[in-house]
Parts: structure tokens; sequence; C-alpha cells
């Protein structure tokens, strides 16, 4: 029987040999020898024997490096330790780590543990490691970092330049803390050039979609504070008014929009702007050649980094105006660098889009889906026919079929009911929509 089942780590060659185990547990399996040694408050000459010996017991394995016989056994022997002296124990660890010029990941994995305030210098090595975790496409680790860090006392600039770090981290996750963490940094951060990048990345967030911690729901309207307490036929009446003015103003800030004159070097604003312009000009039936040159000369002078959050004007303003193959040439290249960064929001939406363009394509790049799949994407009338009326709700059920259909009463669809999408290309398959729609 081995020896680890006759004795185990109640035994007394354990308790002679416990600060050993214990920093190995702390530590980690693998742990270089001198780390643990220091950790042990051993001497270097002393950690072979102490190491053999609890080998003996049935402990660590044998053979170096410094490790458990089974994650069982560590954990066993890292849950004796009291949760408090525990975190006490990390937070060594993590001096001596630091001491010893340890990499910047071995560090803050340790101070992840550690209590706040116990290291001092504690937020260069989390900074560092965060860094490093989103190079490499790590952005769940590198928030965690960044949240640590935030937990230290430092100067407010300081504290400013981290809410951007974890902000621009948290972005790539989706995550629901974006607007307050950029609001505090616009609030914190001293250097004119930095509060302007903390607004520039607030307006991004606000632009997306983004919600904050606090509670954002919309303000009731005066006119639907009027209809409380009325029949239901009266609400939807007022409902319907509502959609009424919301068309009204929609009218009206497409002209306002119309009259702005803006150039791609006035700044990421202007390249938006001439985005939208682009779109609104192809989508309310004005020049295709004035709508794709809008859309070019945007995306001419957008790097890769803007495009990846400024794509969606230009692009749909290419897609409505049948001008395809750039988008895809400029969606497969933010998509990688998305993937690679580990940008999962990101690579969502620009998944989807691709999804769209490859669709009004006829999907002749990509492996054709099927049409239960492909109708919803269509089922925005601006992606399909380029109405300037909003996606409000989806297309309507066919009374033959549980299936969504977009085609109007009226119109047929070209070939037979197993060929591929017809691209939007097609005059006749714009028209019917068209009429579906209009």
């Amino acid at each position: 029987m081995p020896s680890h089942d006759r004795c185990g780590y109640g035994c007394p060659g354990y308790r002679r040999r416990r600060p050993l185990a214990r920093a190995v547990a702390v530590l980690g399996d693998g742990a270089d020898g001198s780390h643990a040694a220091a950790l042990a408050a051993l001497e270097r000459r002393t950690l072979a024997p102490a190491a053999a010996a609890l080998a003996r017991v049935g402990l660590l394995q044998a053979e170096p490096p410094l490790r458990f016989v089974h994650p069982l056994v560590r954990n066993a022997v890292y849950e004796s330790i009291g949760a408090h002296e525990r975190a006490l124990e990390h937070a060594r660890a993590a001096a001596v780590l630091t001491s010893a010029d340890a990499a910047a990941e071995e560090v803050a994995g340790q101070l992840l543990l550690a209590p706040s305030q116990s290291v001092d210098g504690a937020v260069a090595p989390l900074r560092e490691a965060a860094g490093r975790a989103a190079a490499e496409g790590a952005p769940d680790s590198a928030a965690r970092y960044l949240r640590r860090a935030l937990e230290e006392p430092i100067p407010d600039d300081e504290r400013g330049a981290l809410l951007l770090e974890l902000a621009a981290v948290e972005l790539n996750l989706g995550a629901a803390t974006i607007i307050d963490r950029l609001q505090e940094a616009v609030r914190l951060v001293g250097d004119p050039e930095r509060r302007a990048q903390a607004r520039l990345e607030l307006g991004r967030a606000l632009l997306g979609g983004a919600r904050g911690g606090r509670d954002r729901r919309p303000r009731a309207s005066p006119g639907r504070a009027r209809l409380r307490g009325r029949p239901a036929t009266a609400a939807a009446g007022g409902d319907v008014r509502e959609c009424d003015q919301a068309a009204v103003r929609y009218e009206g800030a497409r002209r306002r929009l119309d009259s702005v004159e803006v150039r791609p070097a006035q700044g990421p604003g202007a390249r938006m702007l001439l985005g939208l312009q682009a779109y609104h000009e192809a989508s309310s039936g004005g020049s295709r050649e004035r709508a794709i040159e809008r859309a070019e000369l945007a995306l001419a002078a957008m790097s890769n980094e803007e495009l990846a959050w400024n794509y969606v004007p230009v692009t749909y303003a290419l897609l409505v105006a049948d001008h395809l193959d750039e988008p895809v040439r400029y969606l497969d290249r933010l998509i990688a660098a998305a993937r690679e960064r580990g940008a999962v929001f990101n690579f969502a939406g620009l998944s989807m889009m691709r999804a769209v363009v490859h669709y009004a394509r006829g999907g002749s790049e990509r492996p054709r889906p099927t049409p239960t799949h492909a109708r919803p994407l269509m089922s925005c009338p601006i992606g399909a026919s380029g109405s300037r009326r909003t996606c409000t709700a989806g297309p309507r059920r066919s009374s033959s079929s549980a299936g969504l259909s977009t085609r109007p009463p009226s119109c047929s669809r070209p070939g037979s009911s197993s060929s591929p999408p017809t691209p939007t290309r097609s005059s006749e398959r714009r028209y019917c929509v068209a009429r579906r729609w209009c």
C-alpha cells in the first residue's frame, strides 16, 4: 500500500514539514524551489530534505519540480489553511515573487487572492499583466487584473487611466458597466488629451447602446402619462400618434444631416456623419454614385481600430447601394482582428453584419444559409429594400406556412423553392420587397 495511504497530511512527518507543503499549495504546482523556500521561511539548503520528507509521506512527487501527487491532495492542504490566513499567505507570496523579479502574471495571480492594500506596489504588476493578457486575446483575465488594481489606493489621475483601460477591455466583452467606468474616468483624468480620449470612448459606448449599472429605463412620455387608466384602444391610439411624431422627428433629423458639410479629415465624428449621409442618400432613392463616394471617402480615412466600431453606417450604405465587394473584404479583416484579441461583443456584431452582406450577395463565398435562418437576416427593410422605415417588427407570416416569409402577396419568388436566395441586386426582388414594406 502506498505510504500516503498509511500516513497522509495529518502524520508527524507532515507536521514537521508543513510550512513547505503550505507554501507549495499557495504558490501552485510547479513552484520554483527558491520561491517556496522563501515563503516557507526555510534556508535554501534545507529545501531538498524537506521536499524528500513530504514525498516519503505521499504528498509531493519525488522528482522536481515541486508538485503534489494529486490535485485533491493539494486542495486538502490548501483548505487546511484558514481563509484569512490563506489571503495573507497570498499577499506574502506576491511580495516574495516581486522581490525575486518573477513574471508579472505570477505576481498578479497571487494579488488576485490577497487582500487590498496588503502589498506595496501592487498596481504595477496587475497593470502589466492586464496589458499582456489583452494583447494575447484574453480580455477576461485583463479585466480581472484591472478590477483588482482599482481596489488599491491610487491618485485620481492614475485611477482615471486605469478606468479607461478597463473600459476598453470591457467594451470587447460587452460588459454592462462601461458607461459608468467612462463617466468616472472623464471626471478623474486631469490630462486634457486623456480626457478627450475618455469622452470619445464614452461617446462610442453610448452609440453602441451599452448600459451602465444604474437604472436607465426611458422615462414615460407626457402623452403616455395622460393615457394611463384609459381603455386599451385609447392607449393604442396614443402609441400610433407617438410613432407618427417619431417619424416626423426622423425626417427632420435626416434633413439636418443632409445640410451638414463634413470632410473625412475632421475626425471620427465627421467620418461617422459621412457614413450616415451615404446611407440616407442610398436608402431614400438618391444618387447611388454619391452614396458610394461618401462611404468610400469615410472608409479611406478610417484606421482598422476606428472601423471596428464605426462600421455600421458605411456598411449599410454600401449594402443598400449594392456595392458589396468592399464590405466583404474589410469585414473579414475586422472579424479576424476581433477574434485575435478576444473581442467577443465586437466579433458577434461584425459576424452578424457579414452574414447580412453575404446573404445580399447570394451566399456565393460562404455556405448558403437555409431559408429558415436566412429570412430573419433580411427581415429589416433597411437591408432588403432601402426603405426609410425603421425595423419595428419581423416579416409577416405566410398563411400557408409556419415559417417566416418576406414575399409580398402579388410577387412570386424567382426559381424553385430549393433555389438559393436571390441577391438584392436583382431588380425584380428589390421591387417586390419594396412593395411589401411600403
